[in-house]
């Protein structure tokens, strides 16, 4: 395609996507209107692209191959009999345009009818380009389907997922049920808990748990224990945890060889010290002393101070942490919570974006943890500050390589969406959010002519319960592709929760996610325990962060170098 060409072509491209998203009426007037442009780009682009898609798409690609053919062999032909060209592409709102009186079919509507819904499977990534960076096959990475046929009734049973969707469905509907009567049978003994109607329509009322006095005793107990705590410098601190437990021997050389440097170990531990306090290397260079001179601890940054090195040290340091008589009365490792800390970066990268609530107007990024109920992180990983957390929570879950594995997992609102309940559930962890504004949220049921008393207010809305068993295979070999490591969850996430035309698959995902959300919260307003479980995993992650600001200190937080 030669220059000029090309900006033709960028040009009208450019007209029809402004009018594809503009808000004026009837839409597909001007589309219509705007057929001539299309037609200067058009013939090169029926012959340069071939694309692909998933089976529900099949009509939208036989659509635009007879599209093909007609503007090919047949230029000066703007109408055909109905008979002779595919109408299964053809939407209702398509139909008035599409199809002229005399049972003849418009070749401009019908045209921009298959460009419209080709443009609408794209974005959903249902019809995508083999090979392409941007408009490829986000299943590409999961289980090859003919993997999947061998691996299939393995990977369900190590999942403890049933290959049959109608038994999965039938048990989810019973729990679902027996969740509904079983919180309508509590209500009118739960004072926490209320219904009020606003805007016509009823919504859930929670009464905040109050907080719980600290004895006498504890406040004593508290006061002795920082008695007792010896004053530490904190260049010592890591040299000192290293004689407890030899974490820092994880920190290999980039080349895999053997070192042979004199003292590396004190090195490693200045520039743990640096990026720790966020200080950089002039607090902690000493140029008298050979392992703490600039130019060797930029030689130790460069070469021994990697993400694999930190992940392999800090799993070291979480097993022995976790093996303490003490973690083990905070608990047993069976909760976690993910939660960001913000971070504005005053430095161009491309791990940071603005967020103006959190960052004003400057770029910024979210540091997301993952923490057991020990008192100890497993996980980190670097959010962009316009990223929702939600797309990095099962990030953590899949990447842990410690000796405890969660079976709860708890995050604020930010880190929730119906996916991620969907997700946790098949992969057999409970997901359990600290959900802002209840009242907003919808509640689902699966039997329309269940009678939930006085809750059959806020059972108003159905769970499309075919289109999960209709793609109850495909989120099977999904979750075995994330549980098996091919697939990144975020990665996949992106393309998942993509707005407003998301796949058949993230449909499913919805659906099931509704089912269990519903659960979760009729159970977070029955159950006041279960309220003050989540409360305290999220606090204590919180008190984490708020731990990791005061060691954080250098540049007044700000994360000037990355």
């Amino acid at each position: 395609m030669s220059r000029d060409d090309r900006e033709q072509f960028d040009e009208a491209l450019g007209t029809v996507t402004v009018l594809m998203r503009s808000p004026s009426d009837p839409f597909h007037d001007r589309l219509i209107a705007a057929y001539p442009q299309i037609r200067k780009f058009l013939t090169r682009f029926l012959d340069s692209v071939s694309f692909e898609s998933i089976d529900a798409e099949t009509p939208v690609l036989e659509a635009f191959e007879f599209l093909r053919d007609w503007h090919q062999t047949r230029t000066r032909t703007t109408r055909l009999p109905d008979d002779e060209v595919p109408l299964d592409v053809v939407t209702t709102s398509w139909g008035p345009y599409v199809m002229d009186r005399d049972d003849t079919v418009n070749r401009a509507a019908y045209t921009c009818c298959v460009l419209d819904r080709l443009r609408a499977g794209l974005r959903r990534r249902d019809i995508y380009l083999s090979g392409s960076l941007r408009w490829g096959d986000p299943r590409a990475e999961l289980l090859p389907p003919e993997t999947w046929e061998e691996q299939r009734i393995e990977a369900c049973a190590a999942l403890a997922l049933d290959v049959d969707p109608s038994d999965v469905i039938s048990r989810l509907s019973d729990t679902l049920d027996t969740t509904w009567k079983r919180v309508a049978a509590n209500f009118d003994t739960n004072d926490d808990f209320r219904i009020e109607e606003r805007d016509g329509t009823d919504r859930i009322v929670v009464t905040p748990l109050d907080a719980v006095d600290e004895p006498d005793s504890l406040i004593e107990l508290r006061n002795l224990v920082e008695g007792l705590l010896p004053e530490v410098e904190v260049a010592d601190v890591p040299l000192e945890v290293n004689g407890w437990v030899p974490y820092l021997g994880e920190y290999t050389h980039i080349s895999g060889a053997p070192t042979r440097t004199t003292n590396l170990h004190e090195s490693v531990a200045a520039m743990i010290v640096s990026d720790a306090c966020n200080v950089g290397l002039t607090p902690v260079a000493v140029e008298d002393d050979p392992a703490l001179t600039r130019e060797r601890l930029n030689w130790v940054a460069q070469n021994y101070i990697r993400t694999d090195t930190h992940s392999r040290a800090s799993t070291l340091l979480f097993d022995f942490h976790a093996q303490q008589p003490l973690a083990g009365v905070w608990g047993g490792g069976d909760m976690a919570s993910a939660d960001g800390m913000r971070l504005v970066i005053p430095v161009p990268t491309i791990h940071a974006g603005y967020n103006p609530r959190y960052c004003g107007r400057q770029r910024g990024s979210t540091l997301y943890t993952w923490m057991a109920d020990t008192h100890s992180s497993f996980h980190q990983t670097l959010i962009p500050g316009t990223q929702r957390d939600s797309l990095y929570t099962l990030d953590g879950l899949v990447a842990n390589k410690t000796s405890i594995k969660p079976d709860t997992v708890s995050t604020d609102t930010a880190g929730a969406s119906e996916i991620v309940f969907a997700l946790c559930w098949t992969l057999g962890y409970r997901y359990a959010p600290r959900l802002k504004d209840l009242g907003d949220h919808r509640l689902w049921r699966i039997d329309p002519s269940a009678d939930y008393g006085p809750l059959d207010g806020l059972a108003r809305n159905k769970i499309n319960t075919r289109l999960i068993a209709d793609e109850w295979d495909e989120i099977c070999r999904f979750t075995a592709s994330i549980e098996a490591g091919t697939v990144v969850p975020s990665t996949i996430m992106r393309t998942l929760q993509r707005q407003p035309n998301p796949s058949r698959l993230a449909r499913a995902l919805v659906e099931l996610g509704r089912i269990i959300k519903t659960r979760h919260i009729l159970n977070y307003c029955d159950d006041a325990t279960y309220r003050r479980d989540i409360q305290r995993i999220l606090n204590r992650g919180e008190s984490r962060n708020g731990l990791a600001r005061d060691v954080f200190n250098g540049g007044l937080g700000k994360l000037a170098r990355h």
